[in-house]
């Protein structure tokens, strides 16, 4: 959620959060835009119930992404890089340490 605060803020100028140190837990979750080294690190958002969840979530990149299964937990350490999709900037991080985690007792984040 801090993230995504962050990445309001700052608008358009993605490239001022480059390098900036990054520290998450979330799920694996895998889709045809993560390939190759890649996955999403993902949470559930919820406003009153589970009918209204969200999904949210940023890209890592990492060399040992592929030992992670979909669905496990993770924490992820690393740096925001900038990635291209669609001819569009966008946040991932570059891990640098990724750690198999118990899901948390709440995994789901409130706004």
């Amino acid at each position: 959620m801090d993230w995504l605060r962050e990445f309001a803020q700052v608008g358009g100028d993605l490239p001022s959060l480059a390098g900036k140190p990054v520290d998450v837990i979330g799920f694996v979750y895998r889709d045809k835009r993560t390939t190759g080294g890649a996955f999403w690190v993902a949470r559930y958002t919820l406003s009153c119930c589970v009918a209204d969840a969200t999904g949210i979530g940023m890209i890592v990149q990492s060399a040992k992404s592929d030992t992670y299964a979909e669905g496990s937990w993770v924490r992820v350490r690393g740096t925001i890089a900038l990635s291209k999709s669609d001819g569009e900037s966008l946040p991932m991080i570059a891990a640098s340490l990724i750690d198999a985690v118990e899901q948390p007792d709440n995994p789901y984040l409130f706004p």
